[in-house]
């Protein structure tokens, strides 16, 4: 994805540029920003992180503590292939019932665990 980003840099004849990298596309600028440096202007991070290695244990543990049947199901959906699936509208993201296990089921109960309507955010 790097060179993705760097060949459409030269296709349209750019110099530095400025990227901003929002969630996982924040590794991917930082990325890009380690190789080529030499073509940035700017770099922004947007509620990103800074450790895909950390942000791996992280979702591991998520995951570890749903439900067996959810995670059983998340992880048949995985195997499956995430994209193509389901509806026409939900081909190239990823459907509504792993979005509902994933986000719904895995993420937000761990992230929301002291205040657990999700409403409520610091």
């Amino acid at each position: 994805m790097v060179e993705d980003i760097e060949t459409v840099r030269q296709a349209l004849g750019l110099g530095k540029i400025s990227l901003l990298g929002h969630s996982f596309g924040g590794p991917l600028v930082e990325a890009y920003a380690f190789k080529y440096q030499q073509h940035l202007s700017h770099l922004i991070l947007a509620s990103t992180f800074a450790s895909t290695k950390e942000l791996n244990a992280a979702l591991t543990k998520m995951k570890s503590e749903m439900p067996v049947k959810d995670r059983e199901r998340l992880e048949a959906l995985e195997a499956a292939g995430l994209f193509g699936q389901g509806a026409t509208w939900e081909h190239g993201r990823y459907t509504e019932e792993y979005a509902k296990l994933a986000w719904g089921i895995g993420y937000f109960p761990y992230v929301y665990q002291k205040h657990p309507d999700p409403n409520y955010d610091l």
